[in-house]
C-alpha cells in the first residue's frame, strides 16, 4: 500500500507540472531586468524548480504557485538577458521548455530600449490567445511603450506586412555603430507612403 501511495504521489506531482500553461508574457531587457508570466490553466500550477535561462545565465524562480489567470511579476534577474538580443527561456520542474522569445539580434522579437516605461510583450496578451507556435516571435512580440505588468498587455498586436517592410539588411559589421549600414525597405501596399 505504501508504494501504491508514493507512486500515485508521483505521477500526480509530474502531472500537474507538465499539464501547467504558463507563459512568459512581458519582459524588459535592459538596465533592472524583469518578466511576466501568465497561467493560463488549466490548474494552479508549482513553480519549484522553475528557472529563467537567458543568454547570460539562469535565474531560479522562488518557490510557490501560479494560479490559473494570475500574473507573475519576477524583478532583479541578476544580469541574465544579453542587452543587444538573444534567448529567454522559460523552463518548467521537468527541465522541459515551457516558454520562449528570441529579441533583438537573436531573433524575431523586437529590442526594447532603455525607456523603463517599454517592455517587450505578448501582442495579444497570453490569456485572450495563448501562442499556438511560440517559434514565430516576431508575429506574437512587440513592444508596449507604457508596459503592463501584473495586468494584461494593451498592446496591438505586430502588422507585419501591411505597411513598409524591411526587405533587405547589410550592417557595417561592427555591431553596434550605424556608419555604413544599409537598410533596403519595400512598400508592398500599392500606394504611397
Amino acid at each position: 500500500p505504501t508504494l501504491v501511495l508514493l507512486v500515485a504521489g508521483v505521477l500526480a506531482g509530474a502531472a500537474g507540472s507538465a499539464a501547467g500553461a504558463v507563459y512568459l508574457n512581458e519582459v524588459v531587457v535592459r538596465g533592472t531586468e524583469r518578466v511576466e508570466l501568465y497561467n493560463d490553466g488549466p490548474a494552479e500550477v508549482p513553480l519549484n524548480g522553475w528557472i529563467l535561462r537567458g543568454s547570460d545565465g539562469d535565474f531560479l524562480i522562488p518557490d510557490g504557485t501560479i494560479g490559473v489567470g494570475e500574473y507573475r511579476v519576477l524583478d532583479d534577474l541578476g544580469g541574465i538577458m544579453n542587452d543587444i538580443g538573444g534567448d529567454l527561456d522559460l523552463i518548467d520542474d521537468l527541465k522541459s521548455g515551457s516558454d520562449r522569445v528570441q529579441y533583438g539580434q537573436g531573433g524575431g522579437a523586437p529590442l526594447p530600449h532603455d525607456v523603463a516605461t517599454v517592455s517587450l510583450c505578448r501582442a495579444p496578451d497570453a490569456s485572450t490567445s495563448p501562442p499556438l507556435d511560440p517559434a514565430n516571435d516576431a508575429l506574437v512580440w512587440t513592444l508596449d511603450l507604457s508596459s503592463t505588468f501584473g495586468v494584461a498587455n494593451d498592446a496591438l498586436p505586430p502588422a507585419l506586412g501591411s505597411s513598409l517592410v524591411i526587405n533587405e539588411l547589410d550592417p557595417s559589421g561592427a555591431g553596434f555603430a550605424v556608419v555604413g549600414d544599409n537598410i533596403e525597405v519595400y512598400n508592398p501596399t500599392g500606394g504611397a507612403i
